[in-house]
């Protein structure tokens, strides 16, 4: 008898932790398409501020890494049908530390190079934010993204095509 109520209290704990994570993980699972337009919006007002009128963004590109909660990347189109835009172009949005907290930095990879062009959160034309992103420019963690973002986006396109 009594082993049969150890048993009955472990399934019963059991169903309650599982009951606990789903409640936590039906959110975060309905929340990704909001959370995934949201880059995009925010990447298509960085690029517009700083290339108007030259990108679309287009499709993410699924990063299949450990990396993925960390740096998000979308196809980037020619906003113009006239524009002569030969190679691919990728816009990317990577998290990264800085002494003023978390702050999502945009780049674009257009397949030889990665430019860095802005932190999206940061409004350059405001006096103070424009002195805070001109100092994040040329920090170590922006130069260490410019250095990963190709071997990144390659290693996924690649897997992609091959899925």
């Amino acid at each position: 008898m009594e082993s049969k109520k150890i048993v009955r209290d472990f399934y019963i704990f059991m169903a309650i932790i599982a009951v606990f994570f789903l409640i936590l993980f039906i959110p975060v699972f309905f929340s990704r398409n909001v959370w995934s337009d949201r880059l995009q919006k925010d990447l298509a007002k960085v690029l517009e501020n700083h290339y108007p009128q030259t990108y679309q963004v287009g499709e993410q590109i699924t990063i299949n890494s450990a990396l993925s909660t960390s740096l998000v990347a979308y196809e980037l189109l020619p906003a113009q049908t006239n524009f002569p835009e030969k190679t691919p172009a990728y816009g990317v949005i990577a998290r990264i530390t800085t002494l003023y907290g978390i702050m999502p930095a945009v780049y674009i990879y257009t397949g030889n190079e990665v430019s860095f062009v802005d932190f999206s959160i940061l409004d350059s034309n405001l006096k103070k934010e424009g002195a805070i992103a001109t100092g994040l420019k040329n920090s170590l963690q922006v130069q260490y993204w410019c250095s990963r973002i190709p071997q990144i986006i390659t290693k996924s396109l690649t897997r992609n095509k091959d899925e």
